[in-house]
């Protein structure tokens, strides 16, 4: 009678765990990566990996170096470009930023820690046919002229903040084929002419200026929207010459 109670018992037990892996139950060992509802869907229990990549820290870079530590860098992508906070800058040897970029055109760098020095107010041409450049330096209160500032920058994606001292933008950012939005232009800036001619990725663009608008966005095929708080400056962008491509983008929000 024991016999037969035991092997009842041994019956009965095997036949429970079979039941609760047929069920699911038995996958504790996978990390609880999916389980089962009651109407049999299989629902993720896994935790989600955030897709937000995270901003690489910028090496400081000496002036002086800047050209030995590019030198000796692997080419790149836009996508891995060295993001360097340029140290020991002045007035007088920050020209040489243009013509060491200029030396290392595939190793693609990104300049947004850098904040160009105090004292400088001419930057035309400053950072002329840099295609390396993904990311503009911080542009210093007192500059006045940034004329060709960035043209032909063909790899520059986001125009940097304008300061409130600049008057003339022109062609400042003239063939930044990569360039898709600016959004803080200055208020003083008078001339814009061909500002954004040939930017054929620009997307976006926010003004709260009336300025000198002709060809400034010539070839700006990709235009979504031009921001003006005025129905005043927005007749002024459609009736100088050269603008066509974007008459029916621009939107006046006050």
């Amino acid at each position: 009678m024991k016999v037969m109670c035991k092997l009842f018992t041994l019956v009965m037990f095997i036949t429970v765990v079979t039941f609760v892996q047929s069920c699911g139950g038995g996958g504790g060992g996978g990390g609880g990566s999916a389980g089962a509802s009651a109407d049999g869907v299989t629902v993720s229990t896994e935790t989600p990996v955030s897709a937000e990549t995270p901003v690489v820290p910028a090496e400081e870079v000496d002036i002086l170096e800047l050209n030995g530590y590019l030198s000796e860098k692997s080419e790149n992508t836009k996508e891995s470009a060295y993001r360097i906070k340029i140290t020991g800058l002045t007035t007088a040897n920050c020209t040489k930023i243009k013509t060491i970029l200029q030396a290392n055109p595939k190793k693609y760098t990104d300049l947004s820690a850098t904040t160009l020095p105090d004292g400088i107010t001419d930057m035309t041409g400053c950072f002329g046919t840099c295609i390396s450049l993904t990311e503009a330096p911080k542009i210093p209160n007192g500059v006045t002229n940034m004329a060709d500032c960035f043209r032909g920058c063909i790899s520059l994606t986001e125009a940097p903040k304008i300061p409130n001292s600049v008057t003339d933008m022109s062609y400042c950012f003239a063939n930044c084929t990569s360039l898709t939005q600016a959004l803080e232009i200055s208020n003083s800036v008078t001339n814009m002419a061909g500002c954004f001619s040939g930017c054929t990725s620009l997307k976006t663009v926010e003004l709260t200026i009336d300025s000198w608008w002709e060809t400034c966005f010539s070839g700006c095929s990709a235009i979504v929207s031009i921001t003006v708080p005025t129905e005043n400056i927005k007749n002024s962008i459609i009736n100088a010459s050269g603008n066509d491509i974007v008459k029916d983008k621009i939107v006046v929000k006050p």
